[in-house]
Formats: C-alpha cells, sequence, structure tokens
C-alpha cells in the first residue's frame, strides 16, 4: 500500500495518515469493520 503509508490501531478505530516533512497528515479515523471498504475507496496499491 503506497496511501496511506502509515495506520494507528486504536480500538474499535483504525487512524489512517501519512508524514510529509514534519507534518502529519490524518486521512481519515475509521471504524475497524469499515477498514477494508474505506482501504479499497481510498487506497493506492503500490506499483
Amino acid at each position: 500500500m503506497e496511501h496511506p503509508e502509515y495506520r494507528l490501531r486504536l480500538d474499535p478505530y483504525r487512524v489512517f495518515y501519512d508524514v510529509s516533512g514534519r507534518t502529519v497528515v490524518v486521512l481519515a479515523i475509521v471504524p475497524k469493520n469499515k477498514t477494508t471498504q474505506w482501504l479499497e475507496s481510498h487506497g493506492a496499491k503500490t506499483r
């Protein structure tokens, strides 16, 4: 997975974020049961 670069597990949620330089960009806070659905529609796979 190229994007989002990182995920933080806070049961029952997942926080998806990227880091750019010294800036952390929170992309989404998603319930654990919706994680796959969110990644399929918003994630970018590594080529």
